[in-house]
């Protein structure tokens, strides 16, 4: 069971980069995935990954309409 458990525990660390970058919902998801999948065996790989997947850009997120409660008046007027 303990083998099992630090084989989980193996696999979740070495994915940590792909799973920042979903949860940030990264625009290069596929490609911090792929990277990660192939270079991540590699120290310098999974950090770069991480490093990636922390610092790219996030995808667009949809626009949000703000209800307001009264006439919208332009400023300056």
């Amino acid at each position: 069971m303990v083998h099992i458990s630090l084989f989980l525990l193996f696999w979740a660390a070495y994915f940590v980069p792909a799973i920042v970058a979903y949860r940030r919902g990264h625009a290069q998801l596929p490609l911090i995935i792929a990277v990660n999948l192939l270079f991540g065996w590699t120290v310098l790989g999974w950090i770069a990954c991480l490093v990636w997947s922390l610092t790219g850009p996030e995808a667009p997120k949809p626009a949000t309409i703000q209800q307001t409660s009264g006439p919208v008046v332009p400023k300056g007027s």
